[in-house]
């Protein structure tokens, strides 16, 4: 297989909540010389947010950034989102801060993420203070 079908599977299973094939087709991926993209990091991460593992989601983030691999912003958006849905509004604030320090910019997307990981934490002053 090449890196178009592990991405497809790997999204996939990110979907269905089956990270733990996500990641092992991620590793075969890696074993097979194949290099993950941001497209393979989002669905990982997603995937993770939707399983409410922040915590693998976040050792991913730091991985891949101390592998020098160059994130897009769908990557940090990726890690902020599953960081404040499983109620880590700490590791979702430092990917913002990440995200801003490699030069993107917050969207939509990221504010979105933000404002309900705010409001899922009974901190609708913070909330209010992203929407202005």
């Amino acid at each position: 297989p090449n890196s178009h079908v592990y991405n497809s599977l790997i999204a996939s299973c990110g979907k269905h909540n089956r990270v733990s094939t996500a990641f092992e087709l991620f590793e075969d991926m890696q074993a097979a010389g194949l290099r993950p993209d941001n497209f393979t990091l989002s669905s990982l991460l997603v995937g993770c947010g939707r399983a409410g593992l922040a915590d693998k989601a976040w050792q991913l983030f730091d991985d891949m950034r101390a592998s020098g691999v160059k994130l897009n912003k769908f990557v940090y958006n990726s890690v902020i989102s599953a960081c404040a849905r499983c109620g880590h509004l700490d590791r979702a604030y430092a990917a913002l801060d990440a995200l801003q320090a490699a030069g993107h910019q917050p969207d939509s997307f990221t504010y979105s993420s933000l404002i309900t990981a705010c409001g899922n934490a009974d901190d609708l002053d913070t909330a209010f203070s992203l929407f202005d």
